[in-house]
């Protein structure tokens, strides 16, 4: 950051989008270009302007859960997924007054968002971190996910949804989730001896 240095992040017309590209909506670099031609052609020539696309920032979710009765798990597995990154990113599905940049994502909105899931029953344990944070992903303890800079867009990274498929009082069995070696995933010993 520096006096006469600005810096101009661009959003494509979400109109125009391809499905594929709208979660991470980004224009192309020769109009990037062509952008950055104009505007320094109408600026003081003590303007020092830079066009970027945002920068798209992933939150991880990790998720055990339980189903309402009746409800198909590898159907509902894929749902949840599907849910998260629309809850993520709005735009979407056309709500795209939500794209803002620098907005931070509280915990307390994802889990409310969660709970008014109408196939989800409950959830037992939510844990999520950021891309960056190199740190195992936490369960409670980070309250809001922050973007690094004014530019950044949070949007939904890697999803692991663990389902419980019965109520037990105990719980034996531990795995992994998300491939990540320190974080140990409690399983009902009962549910899975009936497999």
């Amino acid at each position: 950051m520096a006096p006469g240095y600005v810096l101009l992040a661009v959003i494509p017309d979400l109109n125009q989008l391809k499905s594929g590209l709208s979660y991470e909506p980004r224009v192309p670099l020769s109009m990037l270009e062509e952008i950055q031609a104009d505007l320094q052609k109408r600026a003081s020539p003590f303007v020092r302007i830079k066009v970027v696309n945002p920068r798209y920032e992933a939150v991880d979710f990790c998720l055990r859960i339980k189903l309402k009765k009746g409800k198909d798990e590898s159907f509902y597995k894929r749902k949840i997924q599907d849910d998260i990154r629309q809850f993520m990113a709005p735009w979407v599905v056309g709500q795209y007054d939500k794209l803002n940049f620098g907005q931070r994502v509280n915990r307390s909105d994802v889990i409310h968002f969660l709970e008014g899931l109408d196939y989800l029953d409950y959830i037992i344990e939510f844990k999520w971190r950021h891309e960056d944070d190199d740190t195992q992903i936490s369960a409670g303890e980070q309250l809001e996910i922050i973007p690094i800079s004014p530019r950044s867009i949070l949007v939904a990274g890697s999803i692991d949804i663990c389902i419980i498929p019965l109520d037990c009082p105990e719980w034996a069995r531990k795995d992994r989730c998300m491939n990540q070696p320190n974080l140990i995933i409690d399983y009902c010993s009962e549910s899975k001896a009936l497999y």
